[in-house]
């Protein structure tokens, strides 16, 4: 066996980013486990990159209630991939971060309730505060 094939896989991510997607609280399954799904704005430099984030369990409720477009969060998590079928019959996927911890890091405030979603102009210029 290789030395390669000794070594253990990991999934892990450390992110910090902006809120420029208003988070949105729902429930699945039989339980109707809740959970948030928000989108954040990670810069480096000029460059800005957009990840789907999945909160799951009494964390999804904390985020609700508290993040707000802007917000500036650090979150740690895993890698996962989405596949479907789109309407058209093409095979789509896409990576988000499922979320095991999260930290604001500015004092939260609760969030005004404005569904407006952002125009790429406005979640530039949050991503770049």
């Amino acid at each position: 066996m290789s030395e390669y094939n000794k070594v253990v896989d990991m999934n892990s991510v450390s992110i910090s980013g902006g809120v420029c997607r208003v988070p949105n609280l729902r429930q699945v399954g039989a339980n109707n486990t809740p959970v948030c799904d928000l989108r954040l704005a990670i810069t480096n430099f000029k460059n800005i990159t957009y990840i789907d984030i999945t909160i799951w369990g009494t964390r999804s409720k904390v985020a609700t209630q508290y993040l707000k477009l802007g917000s500036k969060i650090h979150l740690t998590g895993r890698l996962n991939l989405e596949e479907w079928t789109a309407k058209d019959g093409g095979k789509r996927s896409k990576i988000g971060i499922v979320t095991d911890n999260f930290q604001f890091l500015a004092s939260p405030a609760p969030k005004q309730n404005d569904a407006t979603p952002m125009t790429i102009d406005e979640e530039v210029a949050v991503a770049f505060e």
